[in-house]
């Protein structure tokens, strides 16, 4: 059945949920899904990742290198079992449906107000420039859903195993302990992590897709090949890995100091005096071996679902 025009929105057509392309509606639902779908592929890669960037080593225990994670992986792994990898899975699991749908609903809603502002036509995608702004912003706006968040995520994933507890139990202990700001701690790094990284996020995905449809003339986005969205979303997660990966391991440490109130810049200058540059770049490896395929499921998902599940409506 083809839907004029003129029919009135709704969200069923023949028993099909269907909903207005780009509507905030969309966006929620369709983040969501993506989000839930990458962070099941991410989880376990990003367990190895924090403990890569919060442990201790000693001499001759390098964290750094294949030989680093590989001996990271294996002390998960004999310690706890398969479990080891997905502790503290719950919180992130939800908080990852929140953050992409706050992400791309924050993004869409960013680029629709700079045409506003800008006079720009609503119909026409925004320069790559802008692309990236709203990307950032995006980016900032997250930052406040991910913050604590990753403050749970990170302390439960280092958490020796007679020190488990559960997300819940862990941040009521936050909050009494510290109030609603212990929840924030770290977030100046967050912050910095999401603008640099949501305006790599979004712009090299765009990027890559106009590039694709260039060497394609008459394709548009709906043509494209699962394949050519996963390869576009790939790039995509692997810039925002790159774009500002040492504030994600001051974070990192940040979040899991057992200092009552370790500062960004202290964490920082600490990390330096003791490791150097090369301390910044714990993890980078397997951050950016997880960030391709869960990115790429995610706009895999995000765009696969608004093909099949949205209309336009004027």
């Amino acid at each position: 059945m083809d839907i004029k025009h003129d029919d009135p929105p709704t969200l069923f057509q023949k028993d099909k949920v269907v909903l207005e392309r780009e509507s905030r509606i969309a966006d929620l639902l369709f983040g969501s899904i993506s989000g839930f779908a990458g962070k099941l592929v991410e989880y376990p890669f990003d367990t190895v990742k924090v403990h890569l960037q919060t442990q201790a080593y000693t001499h001759g225990q390098s964290p750094f290198g294949l030989r680093g994670t590989l001996r990271c992986v294996q002390s998960i792994y004999q310690r706890e079992g398969i479990h080891g990898f997905f502790r503290g899975l719950s919180a992130p699991l939800m908080g990852s449906m929140v953050e992409n749908s706050v992400l791309f609903i924050s993004y869409n809603f960013i680029q629709d107000q700079i045409k506003r502002i800008s006079n720009l036509d609503q119909a026409r995608p925004l320069s790559l420039g802008n692309m990236c702004l709203a990307g950032a912003l995006s980016g900032a706006v997250v930052s406040f859903v991910l913050t604590p968040v990753e403050l749970i995520k990170c302390q439960l994933q280092v958490m020796q195993q007679h020190q488990a507890r559960g997300p819940f139990s862990l941040l009521v202990h936050t909050l009494r302990n510290k109030g609603i700001l212990g929840l924030y701690r770290g977030h100046f790094g967050t912050l910095m992590r999401e603008v640099a990284g949501g305006a790599a996020w979004f712009g090299v995905y765009e990027s890559s897709v106009k590039f694709l449809l260039d060497r394609n003339p008459g394709c548009t986005k709906q043509d494209l090949s699962p394949f050519s969205l996963m390869t576009a979303g790939a790039l995509a997660g692997m810039a925002y890995n790159a774009a500002l990966f040492p504030a994600d391991v001051v974070k990192s440490r940040q979040q899991t100091s057992s200092l009552r109130n370790p500062r960004f810049m202290d964490v920082a200058k600490t990390l330096y005096r003791q490791e150097g540059w090369r301390g910044f770049y714990r993890g980078f490896g397997i951050t950016i071996c997880r960030s391709a395929p869960t990115s790429g499921i995610i706009f895999l998902t995000y765009e696969t679902l608004s093909r099949n599940f949205t209309v336009e409506f004027d």
